[in-house]
């Protein structure tokens, strides 16, 4: 029997929205059990949610948690090893606790939802087609039903949409109709490849890099594989509302990051980048009310952001040649059972 810990984020801003996509994946399992594999929960949340949690007790064999405390005993074991995360939150902060806690949780691979999905219909299928894929691939995903990761719909002129489209692909290097997408089934065998972990760029403020937990899997020197064939539909939409400014911050972080992993002039290239963005803002539109439009360097892509992510990079390229060694001195600092928020 194999084991999958399917995980989750669950904070106030997303409380009610991943409350639905646990019990409705929850109820599938329940209903649809399989004969070679059983489904645990994992749920990364700022504080302890076994209160909250226990409504669904009766859906998965057992439940775990990860919490900023959790996180705190991590980076104390951790001591004079690069990051895997901070005690701020970033994209693949959250993706490297959740891989970490597959591990701690015994379990043979990590399956990750966003808040706002539901379970395909074949949703069993589509875990056994990615389980057996795994073993030629290091990171494979579905894609979200009806919409791309990058959110396309939002914030241009709809005319413009394909050149668009082009253009960010081209930008941020970054396939966006065959994205590994960290919502949509993203699968890894414990205990995985680690995300980009990124420190505050300022008290307060993560720095949070669109694609810097999914997308940046899409590299040629990991193997990956998208299942388009292999959609997740969503009861919600669009995920968190953001604003132009906080949204393409975020891609701006991106495009600055592809520059630098090859070598690029990654600075010069982002006055530039904003300048032909600004193209296809359309000031007109209701999710760009309050915002100004055109963009501003200084509010898109602040120095100390950039600052950021160079730091964050050099991390990450430590991390990934001790990633094992680090989940191991976690695991032995934090045994499975302190971890466990629920079982029947």
């Amino acid at each position: 029997m194999s084991t999958v810990l399917l995980a989750i984020s669950y904070a106030s801003s997303n409380a009610a929205s991943a409350r639905r996509t646990i019990r409705e994946f929850g109820k599938y399992f329940r209903r649809n059990p399989h004969s070679r594999y059983e489904v645990l929960l994992g749920v990364e949340a700022p504080v302890d949610q076994r209160t909250e949690l226990a409504r669904f007790a009766h859906l998965f064999p057992t439940i775990y948690g990860w919490n900023d405390g959790t996180t705190a005993r991590a980076l104390s074991a951790l001591r004079g090893r690069p990051q895997p995360f901070s005690s701020g939150f970033s994209y693949g902060g959250y993706v490297n606790r959740v891989m970490m806690l597959s591990r701690l949780a015994g379990c043979d691979y990590l399956l990750r939802v966003d808040p706002g999905t539901l379970p395909p219909v074949d949703l069993w299928s589509m875990i056994e087609a990615q389980a057996a894929a795994l073993q030629a691939n290091r990171v494979v995903s579905g894609v979200y039903e009806d919409r791309l990761a990058f959110r396309d719909n939002l914030y241009t002129r709809r005319s413009l949409r394909d050149q668009y489209l082009t253009f960010i692909a081209q930008e941020t290097g970054i396939a966006l109709h065959r994205q590994i997408t960290g919502g949509a089934l993203f699968m890894v065998a414990s205990p995985g490849i680690p995300a980009i972990p990124f420190q505050e760029w300022s008290p307060g403020n993560p720095t949070l890099v669109w694609g810097s937990d999914d997308g940046i899997f899409q590299d040629w020197v990991i193997k990956s594989h998208v299942f388009t064939e292999h959609k997740v539909p969503r009861h919600d939409p669009f995920g968190k509302a953001k604003s132009p400014v906080e949204y393409f911050r975020g891609v701006v972080g991106m495009v600055y990051l592809n520059r630098l992993r090859r070598n690029g002039a990654a600075r010069t290239s982002v006055g530039s980048f904003i300048k032909a963005l600004n193209e296809f803002l359309d000031s007109s539109l209701d999710e760009n009310q309050g915002s100004r439009i055109p963009l501003e360097e200084g509010d898109v892509a602040p120095a100390r952001f950039l600052d950021s992510i160079d730091s964050g990079y050099a991390n990450y390229l430590r991390l990934l040649g001790v990633w094992n060694d680090v989940v191991d001195d976690v695991k032995r600092a934090m045994p499975a059972d302190t971890l466990v928020l629920r079982k029947p």
